[in-house]
Formats: C-alpha cells, sequence, structure tokens
C-alpha cells in the first residue's frame, strides 16, 4: 500500500473542501482521529459492525437503465450511504483519512516502519484495542510522526484481524469525500 500517496490524496481532499482554511494545533487534529476511533466503537456498540464490500454493487441495484455521470455518481453515493456509512469499517477508515490529512499538512513520511510494538491483542475486545490505539495517540511515541505511523500500523491490524479490506474502505471513504460539500455543509471543524 502506498501510505503517502493516500496522505497527498486525503490532505488535497481536505483542503480542496475548506477543512484547513484557518490554522489548527496538532492536538486539535489529533483529537478529531480520536473522535473518529470513538465513532468506531459506538457503531461496533450499534451491532453496525461488519463489511458490505462484497455486497457494494451500484449496477445490482440499478439494472436496466442507463444513467448521466451525475446520475451515477448520486446513486453511488446513495448506496454508500444506505451500505458502508456509519459503520465500523467507515469509522476506521475515517481515523486513518484524517491521519492521512495530518500528515499530508505537517509534510510527514508515512511509509517509514516504526519501531513500536503492535499495541493490538486479539485476547482484548474491539474496544479495548481501540483504547490501546487512543492512548498511544496521546501517550504514546515523543514525536507526532512516529504517533501516527503507529495509528496507522496498529488500525490496519485491527482490521486485519476483523477480515475488513482497509484500502478497500479507505478508497471508497475517500471517493465519497470527494461528492462532499465544502465542510460537509456547514461544520465548523
Amino acid at each position: 500500500m502506498k501510505l503517502n500517496q493516500l496522505r497527498d490524496q486525503a490532505f488535497t481532499t481536505a483542503k480542496a473542501h475548506g477543512w484547513h482554511e484557518e490554522e489548527h494545533s496538532d492536538r486539535h487534529f489529533l483529537m478529531l482521529i480520536i473522535t473518529e476511533l470513538a465513532e468506531a466503537v459506538q457503531a461496533d456498540r450499534n451491532g453496525k459492525n461488519r463489511s458490505f464490500r462484497s455486497e457494494f454493487n451500484v449496477e445490482k441495484y440499478f439494472t436496466g437503465r442507463s444513467f448521466t455521470p451525475e446520475q451515477y455518481r448520486e446513486r453511488w453515493k446513495f448506496c454508500f450511504e444506505a451500505m458502508i456509512k456509519d459503520y465500523v469499517p467507515d469509522e476506521l477508515a475515517d481515523a486513518c483519512i484524517r491521519i492521512f490529512d495530518l500528515a499530508g499538512l505537517r509534510g510527514i513520511d508515512l511509509s517509514v516502519k516504526t519501531d513500536n510494538p503492535c499495541t493490538i491483542d486479539s485476547k482484548k475486545t474491539f474496544t479495548e484495542n481501540i483504547y490501546a490505539i487512543i492512548r498511544d495517540i496521546i501517550i504514546g511515541s515523543d514525536t507526532l510522526e512516529e504517533r501516527l505511523r503507529h495509528a496507522i500500523h496498529n488500525i490496519f491490524e485491527l482490521s486485519r484481524s476483523m477480515a475488513i479490506d482497509m484500502e478497500w474502505h479507505i478508497g471508497m471513504k475517500m471517493n465519497y469525500n470527494t461528492l462532499r460539500t465544502h465542510k460537509h455543509g456547514g461544520k465548523k471543524y
């Protein structure tokens, strides 16, 4: 996987949608990553913990008709919102995208391997593993670079343990984000 390519894409999209019009601290951005991880826990609590990757097929749900590119985008967005948005894999993808965005903003090379040991433990619950990722973001390595690299590594490890194709979900969410309005319709930050 090309982490720096994903970093650049996420940063470019975020900037185009108004998320970097004002300066924010690293702590601000780290809290937004943590918020996405907390939303993943909430999705899990609500039973929204599966991936619909194998079932996501716009043509399957809108068969027998041809569409303009705009109509296709609208139908794709509808399917995404109905089948993927706000599920655990989507929220984990959001956390990754926030990490990519911050790394892009700060010029951090995500391709460098982290020396930190994996935080994910198959004997722990999903919530405990998310807590471990958040703990490492808050009090982990001394450098922002290592915290971001370690968080990405651990989110991907957790996803693998749950049979989630995180790369696919990130791609889907990044595509969805390009279809959204400036600051997603008026969010403050």
